[in-house]
């Protein structure tokens, strides 16, 4: 059973490093932790290693974000969690998505994790987030920012019926097997779900199986963005809340480590239950170093 008051540290920062899940295991070890969340870039072979290492007793597994592990064997320099997407308008994709969600969702149930952290879609319009990020001043980013906001209203209807669909579907299996399914909030504008559209969907979908993932760099970027406050979110959704991505920013790069950029994460302290998976999600940009320090930091102001 995992110990959901304890921090978790995700394999996004050391899979590139490292070619089997001991390595990852090891090095995460080392930093402190006791338990790891396996991203989206796992290949089949490393994922069983990892489940050999839980059954043993050397690591626990905190959540899993899908998919995982790589769908169709793809290599994991391609690997997305939009791979296939939930929202797709092609049947053939949304199939294969829910499909290897469903494959994933076993894996996390395998494992002994108690959420899949998962990517409900995107719509297929040119994405208009970065674009925002090189405003030269406050005129020029609300001129930009109203123009992608208006679009992606215009066309998110079918993309966001698509992904009820999906979701409809995974929601029977992920009761069928008793776990729970927690949608991420997002970095890019065209990405599902918005603060609003999280809101229609925890009202059409009533199930204990569903939650909310809240990720603190995607939802500081919305609000240096002045899309919305940082605790818009929360404050909408924390009755939802199974877990949380913790990592830093500076302006609009995030994933640094924890204490190590311009986000005081004692906002999230009111939000957070002693039930709430909490896991460090820094890149490989950080050092090993960073990492320890964010792990005391954490402790220390959560």
């Amino acid at each position: 059973m995992t110990d959901l008051s304890s921090y978790s540290l995700s394999t996004a920062w050391n899979y590139r490093k490292h070619r089997d899940a001991k390595g990852m295991a090891d090095e995460i070890k080392s930093l402190g932790f006791d338990s790891v969340e396996l991203n989206f870039a796992l290949t089949e072979s490393q994922v069983n290693d990892f489940v050999k290492l839980r059954d043993s007793g050397y690591i626990k597994i905190s959540s899993t974000h899908n998919f995982c592990p790589l769908p169709n064997g793809a290599e994991p320099s391609i690997a997305s969690p939009e791979y296939y997407s939930l929202s797709s308008l092609e049947d053939n994709e949304r199939s294969l998505a829910v499909k290897f969600t469903k494959r994933s969702m076993d894996i996390a149930k395998r494992l002994g994790a108690p959420a899949l952290v998962l990517h409900l879609g995107s719509l297929r319009i040119k994405d208009r987030t970065t674009k925002l990020f090189t405003a030269l001043n406050r005129s020029e980013l609300e001129k930009a920012k109203r123009e992608a906001l208006h679009e992606r209203t215009m066309q998110a209807k079918p993309f966001l019926d698509k992904a009820k669909e999906s979701l409809e579907d995974l929601l029977r299996y992920a009761e069928r097997i008793d776990l729970s399914i927690a949608l991420e909030n997002r970095y890019y504008i065209r990405e599902l779900p918005s603060l609003e559209e999280f809101k229609i969907i925890f009202e059409l979908f009533d199930s204990k199986h569903l939650g909310y993932w809240h990720d603190t760099g995607h939802a500081q970027i919305y609000e240096n963005l002045y899309i919305h406050k940082h605790e818009d979110y929360l404050e909408a959704l924390s009755n939802n809340l199974i877990g949380v991505h913790l990592h830093d920013i500076i302006m609009f790069d995030d994933h640094r480590a924890p204490g190590c950029g311009e986000f005081d994460f004692k906002r999230l302290r009111p939000y957070l239950k002693p039930g709430t998976i909490k896991v460090i999600e820094a890149h490989r940009k950080v050092a090993a170093g960073e990492i320890k320090v964010s792990l005391s930091y954490l402790k220390r102001v959560l």
